[in-house]
């Protein structure tokens, strides 16, 4: 592979990093806006023009309007910050830093996300529900947890990202070692 293939190849990486970084940036000022919009409206059906949006938080947690919008709004911080370090991960990319610390820090960060964010989405609402019955807030009497394929899914692709981060540092680390031994 020469010298001129090898920047060809650097030159796709980086311009498909940019594009895939301007989409979490898209996701991270549309996951803002639904954060602000969770507190600005309630819960349940809007209508905009012909867009029709529906608002619905944990089934658990039904008809307890703020301890819902808690739920959803620390769910939501959780996949914003995984969407802040994978935006951090694509600017490394696009740099051309490509087996660097602060990628594989990043790219560990991001696959932690996507492992908590579905443990906060089903472990949330019943410790909400609990901290609510032992406050003696009405109308809630016992607790449930619900786990959906996307939750399953979350886990599968968190877990392989966080295992490719490891790889690539013990990689770097078996790379800094040799170094020293020449």
């Amino acid at each position: 592979m020469t010298h001129e293939t090898t920047n060809h190849e650097s030159g796709h990486a980086r311009r498909a990093a940019r594009r895939l970084r301007w989409l979490s940036e898209l996701g991270l000022i549309l996951g803002g806006a639904t954060l602000i919009g969770l507190w600005s409206a309630p819960l349940g059906a809007h209508h905009l023009g012909l867009l029709k949006i529906n608002v619905t938080g944990p089934k658990a947690l039904a008809g307890h309007i703020y301890l819902d919008q808690l739920a959803e709004s620390v769910v939501l911080l959780a996949l914003l910050y995984g969407l802040w370090r994978l935006r951090s991960l694509l600017r490394c990319f696009e740099s051309g830093d490509f087996f660097g610390l602060a990628p594989v820090l990043h790219l560990r960060a991001f696959a932690l996300t996507l492992v908590v964010v579905p443990a906060l989405d089903v472990l949330l609402p019943p410790l909400i529900e609990l901290g609510a019955h032992l406050g003696g807030i009405a109308g809630i009497s016992s607790m449930s947890a619900e786990v959906d394929g996307s939750d399953v899914w979350f886990f599968l692709v968190g877990g392989i990202f966080y295992l490719i981060a490891w790889i690539l540092t013990e990689a770097r680390r078996a790379a800094e070692d040799s170094a020293q031994i020449v």
